[in-house]
């Protein structure tokens, strides 16, 4: 049995908490499947495991331990190169050297063992082999930056296994590949986690489905990503427990408004769904921030629609009950001050049936950090330079969409800007729901006649 164990790690970056005391014990051979949001800090937990983070090294700090087969890898008599026998890691973008495939996997091996020459060529050439590369290349000495996206992935796969490591760990194996490429390489990993355990990293629900034996789901919270959920596939994936797996998993199956809604409540004081639970009107006591670049399109779209579904959601409650601090706002990583929301934006709005409130642009501030309770990035790209602009972010910022980053529709046609603008209606209704835990109206239909009088202002 193979076993890999993580005892209360914990990550940070500066004063930016990454990992949250992770406690995880997995064993193989089999696929663990490591779940959750992009840039909650999946690959930096392989990246800890493999040594290529490292306590005091860049301003990272650790604590806690992990252990393969009961030894802790950071012990002092263990250097970080013999880790690569025991551990192959596998990264998102395969980096290749400048030579021949066959060359990119004898130099793995001539710099971890002390094979003779003979040997070291047996064992790339069979590493080759069993990742499909000897039949479909014309040559081994092929060059390796002439390989297609899949054949790289798969010689990164062979740089590994030469070494016969008994863990495998993989980071977004599939993700930039075609179906069919991507088909490929999920069988490989089959094979190979017959005789190995392989901790893969993915977003992708269907893929954790297809491959994996147990999964463990990863979130952001205060102190950094922590872990939320562990189990058997079917148990996680099947009814989560977690209502942000439960949301998520929901999401990647292409839900876009969350778990099926129930009767919508009665918009009277005594029977609706803010006064009738404290979950609720505790939605109603946060700020919320969405930020993109230019703050002209996709992040003043999300914070006119935060205010319009607050409103259609507390039509006919006295307002002097509920509105508590309540504010959608909105700025941009490389805006300046005082620009107009493109007009374009402003159509895709009134096309939705909101109408578009007098915005003008602003840059992300100390200030509204820190006024946030809850920041929305729009790319996993913006999610990163905001928490390292701003550290006091960390804790409180993820992306929009959990699943994918949404592209910035500015140079596409109204058709753009209009998908763009059902797109962020949809998650941020979501979004309220899951946090709030009550139904939002289904359709903008059921909206207060005069949206644009009961909207909440920020």
């Amino acid at each position: 049995m193979i076993s890999l164990t993580y005892d209360a790690l914990s990550l940070r970056v500066g004063r930016s908490p990454v990992l949250d005391r992770i406690d995880l014990d997995l064993t193989g051979p089999g696929v663990v499947a490591l779940l959750g949001p992009s840039g909650v800090g999946k690959s930096s937990l392989l990246r800890a495991t493999q040594r290529l983070i490292d306590h005091g090294q860049e301003g990272w700090k650790r604590s806690g331990d992990v252990r393969l087969n009961g030894e802790s890898i950071f012990a002092s008599h263990i250097k970080k190169h013999e880790l690569a026998r025991w551990m192959g890691f596998i990264q998102q973008k395969p980096r290749m050297l400048g030579g021949s495939a066959r060359n990119n996997v004898e130099f793995a091996l001539r710099h971890t063992t002390n094979l003779p020459r003979a040997a070291v060529r047996q064992k790339a050439e069979a590493a080759l082999e069993q990742v499909g590369l000897t039949t479909e290349l014309d040559s081994l000495d092929m060059a390796a930056w002439q390989l297609s996206g899949g054949q790289a992935q798969r010689l990164a796969i062979a740089c590994a296994i030469a070494l016969e490591p008994a863990v495998l760990l993989m980071d977004e194996p599939s993700s930039a590949l075609d179906p069919l490429s991507s088909q490929r390489v999920e069988s490989i990993i089959r094979t190979l986690a017959e005789t190995r355990l392989v901790v893969m990293v993915t977003h992708a629900v269907s893929l954790a489905e297809r491959l994996a034996d147990v999964v463990a789901f990863l979130w952001r919270g205060e102190s950094g990503a922590r872990l939320v959920e562990y189990g058997d596939v079917s148990t996680v994936l099947g009814a989560p427990r977690d209502l942000w797996v439960r949301q998520f998993v929901w999401t990647a199956r292409g839900h876009s408004h969350g778990e099926p809604a129930v009767a919508a409540h009665s918009a009277t004081v005594e029977t609706h769904p803010i006064l009738a639970g404290q979950s609720g009107f505790a939605l109603l006591q946060r700020v919320y921030l969405f930020v993109c670049s230019g703050n002209r399109s996709r992040s003043p779209i999300a914070q006119t629609i935060c205010h319009a579904e607050v409103s259609r959601l507390l039509q006919g409650v006295p307002k002097q009950s509920q509105w508590g601090r309540f504010q959608a706002l909105s700025a941009g990583l490389s805006a300046s001050y005082g620009a107009p929301m493109s007009t374009a934006a402003r159509t895709a709005l009134g096309s939705l049936g909101v109408p578009p409130p007098d915005h003008v642009t602003q840059p992300v501030t100390e200030d509204l950090v820190r006024q946030a309770d809850t920041i929305y990035c729009m790319t996993e790209a913006q999610c990163r330079e905001l928490t390292q602009r701003f550290p006091a972010a960390s804790a409180k910022t993820q992306r929009l969409d959990p699943v994918d980053d949404i592209a910035d529709p500015e140079g596409g046609d109204a058709e753009a800007f209009t998908i763009t603008a059902e797109r962020i209606r949809d998650l941020v209704r979501w979004r309220l729901e899951s946090q709030g835990q009550f139904p939002l109206p289904v359709t903008w239909a059921e909206a207060v006649p005069d949206a644009s009088s009961s909207a909440v202002t920020a």
